[in-house]
């Protein structure tokens, strides 16, 4: 990796994210062991409905926040204009406003509307403290993020999951029932409470760095013009990321629908909505749970490459594109592989045995997939939010399209939920790679991607070994460990092929230099 690509800082956020999907599964494990399907059920019935509101008044505004403070000042990082801080909090106090205002919009619909009742309507008015602390929060972390504070951000991230487990841990030995409000209620108020801890916590770190001059507030006289275009730039570089968001949600909440009424025309109602549950509640999540990795990917490459934009414009753009793909290939090929092999075992953790196909024809897709995180900041970063809006809106036209061919005309079944699938991530890939390469072209790394194929092998091999080892030791007793030895194999495959250096292992958090010094020994010891 070069110097233009943030190995640190995507290392430190993967860890993060992977953390807190764990600490977050445990949660809701516990919580449904504690209140009961009933109020889970609720309770997971409302919280897309605040992430509606939530959406529309805050995804955006974070992201454009980090952009503004990266590229304000490159040779000190730590430091922030004064009009800056004031534009922006005017611009989360506009979020927050927006996003009240569409609650209690919904909050009037579930009054008037077959699809609420009293218990919605009281869950949605609870929900009100969490969405305006969210908006602040997300403007706090984004601050942070665009100062280089990524241990800070990755570390409010844990902490919130901690404090939310936590929480249902202790609501198991106290009198929860007894108290006047329902489980759905109580899981509102835990998440609310983790946030605020969360929040609390970046407020801390941001004070503390302004006591100890460790941060640096810089007054500057500047027009009132200057301040309006200010403000409004925030406002349109937060347009595009929380439309992209609303019309990925709109088009899965279109897709499923839409494949459950063909399934059904052709396997009868109980059969289509097995196999819808078994795609979209088993396979597609299955498949999407590595991308932790490319998710920290993206939010690191977000403030890196804004910060050298400003810098150097985009001279440093094809160089971090060219390890990007790199990075990608080499993570999502051998996944791919053990996703293929493991399906069955996987998919029959989850009581869904006959999710095994579907996800052994969508394991190919991971590199596309995978791949879209990466680029959508890469764009972001170089001023293209918009390509976002094309992608996501070229993305859903073609899944509707292709579950429309797929599933009527061609009565695919199973295989035409894939297939349908598959044209809508390489489509919507190829919108933002092509998009991307307009800005700055770049040479295909082949070499990566044929090392990354063989890579897959070894983790093939890996995988098999473990699926008919001894039960007491296989894979199905001992997951972890297995995992651990594919990932290790896989990245020892590369070390060897020349495609991960000693410096990228240097630049891990921790542990890097002692990586950098054995795998710099291992190579003087192979050229002897």
């Amino acid at each position: 990796m070069n110097a233009s690509f943030p190995v640190r800082e995507s290392t430190i956020f993967s860890i993060s994210e992977f953390t807190a999907r764990a600490l977050g599964l445990l949660f809701l494990a516990k919580f449904v062991a504690l209140f009961g399907l009933g109020s889970s059920g609720l309770f997971r019935t409302v919280l897309p409905v605040i992430g509606i509101a939530c959406a529309i008044g805050s995804v955006g505004v974070p992201q454009a926040v980090t952009r503004l403070v990266s590229a304000s000042d490159v040779q000190e990082r730590h430091t922030l204009y004064r009009d800056h801080l004031t534009v922006t909090a005017a611009t989360t106090v506009l979020s927050m406003g927006i996003t009240m205002a569409l609650l209690l919009g919904l909050i009037q619909m579930s009054r008037i509307g077959h699809f609420g009742d009293a218990d919605m309507v009281r869950l949605l008015l609870n929900s009100l403290p969490l969405l305006l602390i969210t908006c602040i929060s997300g403007t706090t972390r984004a601050m942070l993020l665009g100062m280089g504070m990524n241990f800070v951000t990755a570390a409010s991230q844990i902490l919130e999951a901690s404090v939310r487990l936590g929480l249902v841990i202790a609501a198991a030995s106290a009198p929860v029932k007894k108290l006047d409000f329902s489980g759905a209620e109580a899981g509102i108020y835990m998440i609310t409470t983790s946030e605020t801890m969360a929040l609390l916590f970046l407020l801390a770190v941001l004070g503390f760095s302004l006591s100890t001059k460790r941060l640096r507030v810089i007054h500057r006289s500047v027009s009132l013009r200057h301040r309006i275009q200010t403000w409004w730039s925030i406002l349109r570089m937060s347009i595009s990321p929380t439309t992209q968001s609303l019309l990925a949600s709109a088009g899965y909440a279109l897709e499923l629908p839409l494949a459950e009424h063909f399934l059904a025309v052709q396997f009868g109602e109980h059969q289509a909505e097995a196999l819808v549950a078994e795609y979209a509640a088993v396979a597609i999540p299955l498949l999407c749970a590595p991308m932790f990795v490319t998710d920290g990917m993206a939010t690191a490459l977000l403030p890196a490459l804004t910060a050298q934009r400003a810098q150097r414009g985009r001279a440093s753009l094809s160089a971090a594109l060219f390890s990007t793909i790199r990075a990608v290939a080499m993570m999502s090929i051998p996944v791919s592989a053990g996703l293929y092999i493991l399906a069955p075992v996987l998919c029959r953790w989850f009581g869904a045995g006959h999710a095994a196909l579907l996800l052994c024809w969508l394991a190919p897709l991971a590199f596309p997939l995978y791949l879209q995180a990466p680029l959508a900041s890469i764009l972001q970063a170089q001023g293209r939010g918009r390509a976002l809006l094309y992608a996501s809106l070229f993305g859903d036209l073609v899944r509707i399209a292709s579950l429309y061919v797929c599933l009527g005309p061609l009565h695919l079944a199973e295989f035409g939920l894939a297939l349908a699938c598959a044209i809508s991530v390489v489509s919507q890939t190829l919108v933002l790679l092509t998009m991307a390469l307009r800005l700055s072209p770049v040479s295909t790394p082949w070499s990566t991607l044929c090392h990354s194929v063989f890579s897959s092998v070894v983790v093939g091999a890996v995988c098999l070994v473990g699926l008919h080892v001894h039960h007491a030791l296989g894979f199905e007793q001992a997951p972890w460990v297995w995992l651990v030895l594919a990932v290790t194999a896989s990245a020892l495959y590369l070390f060897i092929a020349g495609e991960i250096s000693p410096a990228a292992l240097g630049s891990l958090p921790v542990v890097g230099s002692r990586l950098r010094q054995i795998a710099e020994f291992g190579l003087r010891r192979m050229i002897e």
